[in-house]
């Protein structure tokens, strides 16, 4: 097939699938080098590594695993920040 076709035949519910694949994967990658961070920061007996480590995986880990209720999120605190509704 055409390359041309191909991308015009797409559609934004045409990576739905792909998203389906990647999210679960990058999501794994990051908890596995999240934990060595951890890991890493628990051996150094660093509390404010280990800490920092775990709050910026949790929004990181959300946005991965939980894409709608992110971006959900999100719009409330931009509604409230910036206002209207």
């Amino acid at each position: 097939m055409n390359l041309a076709v191909t991308l015009a035949q797409l559609r934004p519910d045409s990576f739905d699938p792909l998203q389906n694949i990647i999210l679960p994967l990058l999501g794994t990658v990051l908890l596995i080098v999240m934990g060595f961070r951890l890991v890493s920061a628990y051996i150094e007996d660093r509390p404010g590594k280990i800490l920092g480590a775990l709050l910026g995986a949790l929004p990181a880990a959300m946005a991965v695993f939980f894409p709608a209720a992110t971006m959900g999120i999100l719009k409330g605190l931009a509604q409230v920040l910036v206002g209207g509704g």
